[in-house]
C-alpha cells in the first residue's frame, strides 16, 4: 500500500541518519580528576538505573534499558588530557532502531550535571543513595489510584489498545514486514500492560503484609 510505503522510507532515513549521527562523540574542557570523574558517573548510574559494564579511572560505559529498544541505549563518558568525551547512542544491533525520544541528550545532560556539582564539592555518591532510598520509599507508599496514576493508565492503556488495533490491521494485510512489525508492537503493549499489573499487585502485597488497608 502507498501509505505503507511512505512510512517504510521514512524509517530507512531515520536508521541511516541515526547510524551516521550516534556514533558521534561530544567534546567538552574538563577539570575533573579521575576519582571526581569516577564518583560522578557512579552517582549518575545510580539516580537514572543505568546498568554500568565498566568503570575506571578514565573509561566509563553503561546501558540504559527501555521497552523499545531491545538492547537499550549505551552511555559512554571518557577522560583524557583534560577534555572530556560523552556519547549516548542505541546500543549497536541488528535489532536497533532510531527511536530514543529525547534519552540520548537526557544521558549526557545528567553525566554533566553530576561533574558539575562534585566540582562544586557536593558529595555526589552519598547524595545518590539517598535519593535512591527517598524514591523508594515514595514509590511503595503512593497510591495507584490517585488523579495522576488513573490519569496515567486512561493514556498509556488507551494507546496500547490503539497500537495494539493498529497491530492487528497491519498483520492482515499479509505482508511480511507488516506482520512482524505488528507482531513486536503487539508484544510491547502486551508488555507494558503486563508490567503495570504487576505493579499493582506488588504494591497491594506489601501493604497487606505492613499491615496497611
Amino acid at each position: 500500500m502507498p501509505a505503507f510505503g511512505i512510512f517504510i522510507i521514512i524509517a530507512f532515513f531515520l536508521l541511516i541518519r541515526h547510524k551516521l549521527v550516534s556514533p558521534k562523540l561530544d567534546v567538552y574542557k574538563s577539570e575533573l580528576t579521575e576519582e571526581q570523574f569516577k564518583q560522578a558517573n557512579q552517582a549518575a548510574a545510580t539516580l537514572n538505573e543505568w546498568v554500568v559494564s565498566s568503570s575506571r579511572k578514565d573509561y566509563f560505559s553503561a546501558i540504559k534499558g527501555t521497552g523499545w529498544q531491545w538492547d537499550g541505549i549505551k552511555i559512554t563518558a571518557i577522560l583524557k588530557n583534560g577534555k572530556l568525551y560523552l556519547n549516548s547512542m542505541v546500543n549497536p544491533s541488528m535489532r536497533s532502531n532510531p527511536f530514543t525520544f529525547g534519552l540520548n541528550r537526557r544521558n549526557k545532560l545528567e553525566l554533566i550535571r553530576q561533574y558539575e556539582l562534585i566540582l562544586k564539592g557536593e558529595r555526589v555518591v552519598e547524595s545518590a543513595n539517598n535519593e535512591i532510598e527517598k524514591r523508594e520509599e515514595e514509590f511503595w507508599e503512593e497510591s495507584e489510584w490517585n488523579i495522576k496514576n488513573i490519569l496515567k493508565r486512561v493514556v498509556g492503556y488507551g494507546l496500547s489498545i490503539l497500537f495494539i488495533g493498529l497491530a492487528i490491521w497491519m498483520i492482515s494485510t499479509g505482508e511480511l514486514i507488516a506482520i512482524g512489525m505488528g507482531i513486536v508492537v503487539i508484544g510491547l503493549c502486551s508488555s507494558y500492560i503486563y508490567q503495570d499489573i504487576q505493579v499493582i499487585r506488588e504494591k497491594r502485597n506489601r501493604k497487606k503484609k505492613l499491615g496497611y488497608n
